[in-house]
Formats: structure tokens, C-alpha cells, sequence
């Protein structure tokens, strides 16, 4: 009975938001489901714990709760991203070989996100033709600075003494200017 009371709350709150209706009509009907659950988290001291999670997600996550509502090209769940990333994952596993794809999408970083939308060369290329150069070099300088980082980490593994040696002349130097 416990379980089936639990789930009838979530499903209600499920259906609550699945709704094509105004943000304010949502937001006034989940403002009386969370009233409910306040409610049930006194009535039932066996749930408590997990009535009280539920209050507490829904009271953290309120703001941003209705935020695109209204916006029907915006999805409201961001099951769309988490399919994406899986994709993503899968086939970083494939090229790769390895159960984490952590490294291979820091090493390629967006690359990895533009091809995975399975488009031809000519497209990619067409796309990136028509972006402006200095936004280019704009949205490129992180890049090359997030990999000027990990090539400092590799000179450092490779020559320890050498790197530290290059860097204490560097120091030297400009604590000489």
C-alpha cells in the first residue's frame, strides 16, 4: 500500500507537468500537489523521509520548474540530452575501444559532439564557411588554451627535471625585470 501510495504521488506529479496548458494553470496545480504532499509528510510518519525528499527536491527545483513552459520548441524534460550524450558515449566507445569516454571527449572536445550528427563533409565544411572569423578565433582561444594545459602536463611527465628547470629560468627572469 506504502509503494502504491508513493508512486500515485509521482505519477500525479508526472501527468501535472505533462500537460499542454498554460504555465499558470501548471504551476497552480502543482502548487496544490505540493500542498498534498506536505500534508501526507504529517499524515504518514512512515514516509516522511521520503515525502520530505520530494519537498525538498520540489522546493530547489521550483524556480526552474515552469521557467520555459510556455515555449514549446524548448523540451521540458532533458531526456532529448541524455539520449544525445548516450549516443555520444557509444560511439566514443566504438572509436575508441574503452569503457570510459571521459579522455577521448577531452582530447577532441566539441569535435566529437559536431560529428556525431552523422554529416557529410561537404555540410561540415559549408557550416564552418559560413562562420565569422573573429568569432572563430573567439570561441577557438579556450580551446587552445585547454590544450596548451594538457601539453604542459605531458612535457612535465615526460621531463620532470627539464620542464622544472625551463620553468625556474622563466621564474628567474621576470623576477629579474
Amino acid at each position: 500500500m506504502r509503494i502504491r501510495r508513493l508512486y500515485a504521488l509521482v505519477h500525479r506529479a508526472t501527468n501535472i507537468l505533462n500537460q499542454n496548458v498554460p504555465r499558470a494553470i501548471v504551476e497552480a496545480q502543482m502548487h496544490g500537489f505540493f500542498s498534498r504532499v506536505a500534508k501526507g509528510y504529517k499524515r504518514y510518519p512512515k514516509d516522511r523521509e521520503i515525502l520530505g525528499n520530494m519537498l525538498k527536491f520540489l522546493a530547489i527545483h521550483w524556480s526552474g520548474l515552469f521557467h520555459h513552459y510556455d515555449f514549446a520548441l524548448i523540451p521540458r524534460t532533458n531526456n532529448d540530452l541524455e539520449r544525445f550524450i548516450r549516443s555520444l558515449k557509444v560511439s566514443c566507445r566504438k572509436i575508441s575501444g574503452r569503457a570510459s569516454t571521459q579522455s577521448y571527449i577531452l582530447r577532441y572536445g566539441t569535435y566529437v559532439a559536431l560529428f556525431e550528427a552523422d554529416l557529410s563533409l561537404e555540410v561540415v565544411g559549408d557550416r564552418f564557411g559560413r562562420v565569422d572569423y573573429g568569432l572563430f578565433v573567439e570561441c577557438y582561444a579556450p580551446l587552445v588554451a585547454f590544450r596548451a594545459a594538457g601539453s604542459f602536463k605531458r612535457k612535465l611527465t615526460l621531463d620532470f627535471k627539464g620542464c622544472v628547470g625551463a620553468l625556474g629560468a622563466e621564474w628567474s627572469q621576470v623576477n629579474n625585470s
